[in-house]
C-alpha cells in the first residue's frame, strides 16, 4: 500500500492519498471504519480527510489490519506530532493534551489580589481549579 500527503494540511486536517491492490483497499476501508474516518476512491487511487486524532488511530491500528507498520503513515504522523520535551521528560500533546495550572502563593510572586496563602489555603485552591471550580488561577 502506498501513502502520501494529497497536499499541504490545512489546520489539524490531513489530506492522505491511498493505492494498493483490492485486497489492501478492502483491509484499509476496514480500518477507516474502525477508525471512524471516511475514504472515497478518485481514479485508481482513494482519499481520507483526517482529523489529529483519526491519523492517530490509523497509525496505531495500521499493525492489526495489515501485519505489519507503514513507514510512509509513520513518517506522516512524526511530521504531525507536537512533542514537549525537557530534562527527564518527554510529553506527546499532539492527541493527549496537559493541563497545567500555576499557583502565585509567594510574597515575591505575581501578584493575583490575593494576600499569601498558608499551605492549606493553596491546596484547597489547587482542589477547586482540578474540579473546574474556578476559572483563573
Amino acid at each position: 500500500m502506498q501513502i502520501s500527503e494529497a497536499q499541504s494540511s490545512q489546520g489539524n486536517d490531513t489530506l492522505l492519498s491511498f493505492s494498493g491492490d483490492a485486497a489492501e483497499i478492502e483491509k484499509l476501508q476496514r480500518l477507516c471504519l474502525a477508525s471512524h474516518c471516511l475514504i472515497q476512491q478518485l481514479d485508481q487511487q482513494w482519499l481520507g480527510q483526517f482529523s489529529l486524532f483519526q491519523l492517530a488511530a490509523l497509525q496505531r491500528k495500521w499493525p492489526q489490519y495489515f501485519g505489519q507498520s507503514n513507514a510512509q503513515l509513520t513518517q506522516i504522523w512524526q511530521a504531525k506530532q507536537i512533542l514537549w520535551t525537557g530534562p527527564g521528560f518527554k510529553f506527546d500533546l499532539t492527541v493527549d493534551p496537559v493541563v497545567y495550572a500555576i499557583i502565585n502563593c509567594t510574597p515575591d510572586s505575581f501578584y493575583d489580589g490575593q494576600p499569601s496563602q498558608a499551605l492549606g489555603q493553596v491546596i484547597k485552591k489547587l482542589h477547586r481549579m482540578k474540579n473546574g471550580n474556578e476559572s483563573r488561577p
